[in-house]
């Protein structure tokens, strides 16, 4: 039986949460430290007494026993403490976005080529995305005309331009269909208040022709969506995320001769959902198994956000 790493998180808040529960059931590491900055979390502390809270960096930096840290934290705080760890020699995750520069990134690549290095992305583990690809490989998704992906919300604003809180989420789910370092886009912004990109549209294009839409929004008044329709020639493919499970539809379409104009009709209907629950788990097990760092793909992601 493999001897478990040792893991810290630096972070508490309810993403951290979401973190620390998995962690603590993980069969890989062992959650023995959490970094508190502000706010004691007292009923973390009482339910898990075996786990060392502290709010000195310097306990967590300086530990030896350490393997691994996971930076859940506010966004501004992700590149300087993810540097910062690393510089302390320790294998980390960082929550996306990791606003910084494609500089900053080539030099993080460089100087810590022995660490493993990882920004989470966990669109990139969903069932519902793979099953999607793997029709598209099989050619039971075929003549693809356009990819429109969406991604609203309401209710919680940031000091940070919508792209750079939702965009990691919309190209990271660009990437499966169409690989991003590839295309070129044109960003559009729709809405501004105060200062701050609350609602935006990318128009992607491949080879000069359009091929996909990304629509961001923080200022939805229906509340969240998450949602992906793949328009094809004969068909529609419809991905829709809620509560953690994820429901694909495919529309066959029929065109039917009217007159002088043609009816499109939805003339079959095929649905499967998919938990997406498990995402962050296998965020986890990914950086905890591989030694492959995706900062080339953090790269692209800035092109987009930056």
């Amino acid at each position: 039986m493999l001897k478990k790493s040792v893991s810290a998180i630096i972070g508490s808040g309810y993403f951290a949460r979401i973190y620390i529960k998995y962690l603590l059931n993980s069969n890989r590491t062992q959650l023995k430290y959490v970094f508190f900055k502000k706010n004691k979390p007292i009923d973390l502390i009482r339910d898990n007494p075996k786990i060392f809270f502290t709010k000195n960096i310097a306990e967590i930096l300086n530990n030896k026993e350490i393997d691994n840290i996971f930076i859940i934290t506010p966004i501004e705080t992700h590149y300087k403490l993810f540097y910062k760890c690393l510089s302390a020699g320790f294998n980390c995750l960082v929550e996306k976005p990791l606003l910084t520069n494609k500089k900053s990134i080539y030099l993080l690549e460089k100087k810590f080529i022995n660490l493993n290095k990882c920004v989470s992305y966990p669109y990139k583990f969903s069932s519902a995305l793979k099953y999607i690809k793997k029709l598209i490989k099989l050619n039971k998704i075929k003549n693809i005309l356009n990819i429109n992906i969406t991604f609203y919300q309401y209710g919680k604003f940031f000091k940070h331009d919508i792209e750079k809180i939702l965009g990691p989420h919309a190209f990271t789910i660009l990437n499966e269909f169409y690989e991003i370092n590839k295309v070129k886009f044109k960003k559009v912004i729709l809405f501004k208040n105060q200062g701050i990109n609350e609602k935006v549209r990318y128009d992607i294009y491949l080879k000069n022709k359009l091929v996909a839409n990304v629509n961001l929004c923080i200022n939805y008044s229906i509340g969240k969506l998450r949602s992906i329709e793949i328009l094809c020639k004969d068909s529609i493919v419809k991905w829709d995320l809620k509560n953690n499970i994820s429901t694909v539809k495919i529309y066959k379409n029929k065109r039917i001769k009217y007159k002088n104009y043609m009816i499109g009709k939805k003339v079959a209907f095929y649905e499967k959902k998919f938990s997406e629950k498990n995402n962050i788990n296998n965020v986890i097990n990914h950086f905890l198994t591989s030694k492959n760092d995706n900062l080339k793909f953090t790269k692209n992601i800035l092109s987009f956000i930056s």
